[in-house]
């Protein structure tokens, strides 16, 4: 017996070497299979992000963005919504951080200006990630990604955002139960669980950082598999991965915990099966060596052996009910104490088995359930599993069926050489494809874009034995973007290209012409008459018309040419490859057949016409801002000669010159209007008769240069009347004042002048919207009328009699004066004077200044005054700039005088 014993050592070494083996594989595998799901975890995050990024770049482009149509934005952005289910809110923001557009209900004012992740956008005009926090629109977790929007002259015009929330960790974590001893966890860098299964409502919004498994993932960034204790406090195996949203540091960890005991129990079933092994076999041993001297004890032996079996069989439940005293019923006692121990063991292996069972299980559920197509195959390219969206695509009733196939064997086998070239490339370097684009074309021809990524699998000794692939179709997505991008570089109205794109071709026609000195032609469209049909019939009947055009100027050009709505009713044309002399006949036959369309709204017919500007574009043109300025030049020229005609541009054209400077003017005034330049000056006018009388004062506009300089409005108002800005002018001094006075009257009962007088142009005097505008602020402000008057000049009052006769009517009864300006430098008749109800005239400053010099001046201006006293209209003398004049004007009676003798100008603001 003594010798049957120790020939157990070995054996007994033996064993435990094999448990020590087992025991690393066990751990082997529990580490894998957390790797995997939490690989999964970040993959999907990886995915969601790389949607909710291409989304976001995409409304970037949206003209309906960066021009701040709200309600199309609106609808633009609640459609993207719909394709993307991950996706928590879409909108748009301006740059001062008022949120102007989004997919979900907002309170109007709602401004995110301190929102982090806005202003890095705004900052670096480039992508941004926020963290994790409680959006104010979703009232959810969401992480937030922002990209700039810029508009067609390359200014920053929005921050579009794309708000995620955490739905997709949900999709797992809301699946069956974990097996007991599996735990799933999202933390963010604060130590704050984000979400856990199971017990997710014990844990979830608490800061755990004093746990030992997040203390050392946060302190150490720690990755991969290792042993820490986790929120149970338990021993556990646990496997993590940052979850990286952005471009600096993770913002998330997720990681996987698989407590001791359950990792090693496959470890613990090998192990107490090899001691009942071997135990048996010392037995029999001891059996056989007692046999010949002890029947009794043999017989016994054999008792025990019989056990022995049936223990192997697996009942569990056998006992060798020995109860004699001796070695053999010492050894019957302890063999019924170890049946008794792997009975107890023998339970805990089918738990063990259950659980395992149940893993299975869960991974296969959430296989079948997570939205994306799941396939893997061995290194000869063989199918050995997939998910049910696979099997379903590839029309299998089940998954199992796939298993043994190859792409050939598939509906896709056209195009299995390629998928199967991309499975050889991850095998062969080991290295993943990640997040690929494929397009799937079935047998008639449709197609079908993937998202594709290909992993590697390996054993446990770090060979690849295989590779993993997850794609989605990104069919609907691909229409979207293509929609989206469609709709950035097209107008949507008339379906030309729109004035950015128009750019674009014009920019890369200009630098092919400088490198091969080729000539080619710009033609500026502006329709005429348009203006008179948009306000007549409404704008549909405008939007008709430009559609209707659009189809007859595609029509006149050629095939090749570039045609392209530019805004309003203005089109451009780019005449590739054609001469002055070819580009001439085509800009006229577009002019015949624009003359020669009818438009019919309801029972209305019009006839339009068209000014064209033509342009010759050689290697000898600097620039294409240039160009489109000689352009513009062009059109306007052909609009003043007469409209309805081409007009060619001809450098060293002194009129076309004057014309730009001009239009160099209206984009310094329309800067003016956005950077608030605009600067209000005044000049007093005293009483020269009078002298208890309150002086009055004239309102003096003025622009400040970006280097702080003033501009005198002689320098610019010519620009500004050619090109219609005079009346926007006349409405900002006439607000500014208005706001002025309010201020003024607030602070004093009384002021120590008598009015206030504004210039105003004769084009505002002849629309009847200022006109309206003016009724409106007399209604707002109607007890400051008695503080205001208003200046037209004698030209401009004759030139349109009737408006300028119901002007000074409406505003005289709503109390306030008017004076007549440059009075006598037109040589007018003095018999408008009785038609015209004006309350002051102010004599010309050309025949004041010499009027002591020249009779015939000083003859004109004691004229004036007679005739205004006679129809009681009082006085004012202009460009009084010495004493003398002063005497001589206040010695023939004149009422008031107004010059650098009396005041220069000086800003409002001092008063």
């Amino acid at each position: 017996m003594i010798v049957v014993l120790l020939s157990a050592g070995p054996a007994l070494a033996l064993l435990y070497a094999t448990a020590l083996e087992n025991r690393a594989r066990s751990k082997e595998m529990a580490e894998n299979s957390a790797s995997r799901l939490v690989r999964q975890v970040a993959l999907d995050q990886k995915q969601a992000l790389s949607s909710a990024r291409q989304l976001v770049e995409a409304i970037a482009r949206l003209p309906q963005v960066f021009l701040y149509k709200k309600k199309a934005c609106n609808t633009v952005v609640a459609q993207a919504k719909t394709i993307y289910p991950l996706i928590a809110s879409i909108g748009a923001i301006k740059p001062n951080g008022d949120v102007f557009c989004s997919a979900l209900p907002f309170d109007a004012g709602l401004n995110a200006a301190n929102s982090p992740w806005f202003k890095k956008a705004l900052k670096t005009r480039d992508y941004a990630v926020s963290r994790f926090y409680t959006g104010r629109l979703t009232r959810r977790p969401v992480m937030t990604l922002a990209y700039p929007s810029f508009a067609v002259d390359g200014k920053l015009a929005a921050i579009v955002f794309v708000s995620t929330d955490l739905s997709w960790l949900n999709q797992i974590l809301t699946q069956e139960q974990l097996p007991p001893g599996y735990v799933l966890t999202v933390i963010d860098p604060k130590g704050i669980v984000l979400a856990r299964t199971p017990d997710p409502g014990f844990w979830v919004g608490d800061n755990h950082l004093d746990v030992p498994v997040i203390s050392s993932i946060l302190s150490r960034k720690q990755t991969g598999t290792f042993q820490s204790i986790g929120l149970d406090g338990r021993e556990s195996l646990f496997a993590s991965l940052p979850l990286q949203v952005g471009p600096d540091k993770p913002e998330a960890f997720a990681y996987v915990g698989i407590r001791n005991d359950v990792a090693y129990a496959e470890f613990d079933k090998i192990f107490y099966r090899n001691i009942v092994g071997l135990i048996s076999v010392i037995l029999i041993a001891l059996l056989v060596a007692t046999w010949g001297s002890d029947l009794i004890v043999l017989r016994r032996l054999r008792e025990l052996v019989a056990t022995t079996r049936k223990l192997a069989t697996g009942d569990l439940s056998i006992r060798t009910n020995i109860t004699s005293g001796g070695e053999v019923g010492q050894l019957a006692s302890a063999f019924d104490d170890m049946a008794d121990a792997l009975e107890k063991e023998g339970e805990k292996t089918r738990e063990s088995r259950n659980e395992l069972q149940a893993s299975q299980s869960m991974l296969s559920t959430i296989l079948n359930s997570i939205p994306v197509r799941v396939f893997w195959k061995n290194k000869k390219l063989n199918y050995i599993g997939c998910n049910e969206l696979f099997a379903r695509d590839v029309k299998l009733e089940t998954p199992n069926q796939v298993i043994g196939k190859n792409d050939y064997d598939l509906p896709w086998a056209d195009q299995a050489k390629k998928y199967r070239a991309n499975d050889l490339d991850v095998i062969t370097s080991g290295i993943p494809k990640l997040l690929y684009e494929v397009v799937q074309t079935d047998a008639n021809g449709n197609e079908r874009w993937l998202e594709v990524s290909k992993i590697p699998l390996k054993d446990l000794d770090e060979q690849v034995i295989g590779v993993l692939g997850i794609y989605q179709d990104i069919t609907p997505r691909k229409h979207v973007e293509k929609k989206l991008n469609h709709m950035a570089y097209h107008d949507g109205l008339t379906g030309l290209i729109n004035r950015r794109e128009f750019e674009n071709r014009l920019r890369n026609i200009l630098e092919k012409t400088h490198l091969e000195d080729q000539e080619h032609a710009l033609l500026y469209i502006d329709l005429d008459q348009f203006k008179i049909i948009n306000d007549t019939c409404g704008h549909f009947a405008g939007d008709e018309l430009l559609k209707q055009l659009a189809n007859i100027l595609s029509g006149s050009v050629r095939h090749n040419d570039v045609l392209a709505r530019l805004g309003g009713d203005e089109f451009g044309v780019i005449l590739e490859n054609c001469q002055s002399g070819r580009a001439l006949i085509i800009a006229e036959e577009i002019l015949n057949n624009v003359r020669n369309f009818k438009f019919v709204w309801k029972t209305k017919s019009f006839s339009v016409g068209a000014s064209i500007g033509l342009v010759v574009l050689d290697a000898s043109t600097p620039s294409m801002q240039e160009l489109l300025s000689r352009a513009d030049m062009a059109c306007y020229a052909a609009k003043d000669l007469g409209r309805n005609r081409v007009h060619v541009y001809e450098e060293g054209n002194l009129d076309l010159q004057q014309r730009h400077g001009e239009m160099r003017w209206v984009g310094r005034i329309n800067n003016a209007f956005e950077l608030e330049q605009f600067r209000l000056y005044y000049q007093d006018i005293i009483p020269l008769q009078d002298t208890a009388a309150l002086p009055h004062r004239e309102i003096l506009l003025r622009m400040v240069n970006d280097d702080g300089g003033v501009v005198l409005p002689a320098t610019f108002i010519a620009a500004a009347e050619r090109y219609g800005l005079m009346q926007r002018i006349d409405q900002w001094v006439i607000s500014a004042v208005l706001i002025w006075l309010e201020k003024r009257c607030q602070q004093n009962e009384t002021l120590d002048f008598g009015r206030v007088f504004i210039n105003l142009s004769g084009t505002s005097l002849g629309d009847e919207s200022f006109l309206t505008f003016i009724r409106e602020k007399i209604r707002e402000i109607a007890h400051l009328t008695r503080y205001l008057g208003f200046e037209i000049t004698e030209t401009s009052a004759i030139a349109d009699f009737a408006n300028a006769e119901k002007f000074i009517s409406e505003v005289k009864k709503a109390g306030c004066q008017v004076a007549l300006d440059d009075f006598g430098a037109g040589m007018s008749s003095f018999s408008y004077l009785r038609s015209l109800p004006v309350d002051f005239i102010k004599i010309d400053g050309s025949f004041v200044r010499t009027m002591l010099d020249d009779p015939m001046d000083m003859a004109i201006v004691r004229s004036i005054n007679q005739v205004g006293h006679v129809a009681n209209i009082k006085t004012i003398a202009e460009y009084v700039e010495t004493a003398e004049v002063e005497q001589a004007l206040a010695g023939m009676g004149i009422d008031y005088a107004q010059g650098f003798r009396i005041s220069r100008a000086k800003p409002l603001d001092d008063l």
